[in-house]
């Protein structure tokens, strides 16, 4: 967890050493802030390139390390998947889940508690594939 000085006098955002606070105005959250962005930073990795197994291994790597985050064993249509699930010290706001294949770290799902629910494709395709409209 981060530093905090013994004599504060109100509890800031959960910090790294040496980060800044960017949240500074009547705004008060409870977020570990350099885990939010790590969080947020790594759902958009895996959005924009989760077919490259690099990504995915960096993130999950990255996100298996955070204390905010817990993993779960368990199945999905027969299938072992992982569930990482990210309370509100990571995100800010309500716990989101990410559902991803066990043996390929493929992202399958992800869910954010009360909204939204992005399930994930992901697919290879040739030049020619694209050429003739098959993607």
């Amino acid at each position: 967890m981060a530093h905090l000085p013994a004599d504060a006098k109100e509890t800031p955002p959960v910090l790294a050493p040496g980060v800044k606070p960017s949240n500074t105005g009547e705004e008060k959250r409870n977020v570990n802030i350099t885990d939010n962005w790590v969080w947020n930073s790594s759902m958009d990795a895996l959005g924009l390139r989760a077919g490259s197994p690099a990504v995915r291994a960096g993130v999950l790597r990255l996100v298996g390390q955070m204390p905010e985050v817990t993993v779960e064993k368990t199945t999905l249509g027969g299938k072992p998947v992982l569930t990482l699930a990210a309370g509100e010290l990571a995100t800010g706001g309500p716990t989101q889940t990410l559902t991803v294949d066990a043996e390929t770290g493929l992202p399958i799902k992800y869910v954010v508690d009360g909204g939204k629910t992005i399930n994930y494709t992901v697919a290879r395709v040739t030049v020619a594939d694209v050429a003739a409209g098959k993607f």
